[in-house]
């Protein structure tokens, strides 16, 4: 398994890789989103991922923008 772990703040969030010990900040708008996005598309992961969040309550947002972009 693959554990990523997001911390989200106001502002930006970080995109912790438990399996690497990787992590990175980004931030929340939609330049900071596809970063993200984009990082995502270039990482290969052969086993299934199993994400994780920690939030005040911008998780619906964060949820939302996520589903947004990978439809894409």
């Amino acid at each position: 398994m693959n554990y990523l772990r997001f911390d989200l703040h106001k502002n930006r969030f970080t995109a912790y890789n438990a399996t690497t010990g990787r992590y990175r900040d980004y931030r929340t708008g939609e330049v900071g989103i596809l970063s993200f996005i984009d990082d995502c598309k270039r990482t290969t992961y052969k086993e299934p991922i199993v994400m994780g969040v920690e939030s005040t309550g911008n998780t619906l947002y964060f949820k939302r923008m996520l589903i947004c972009f990978f439809s894409i």
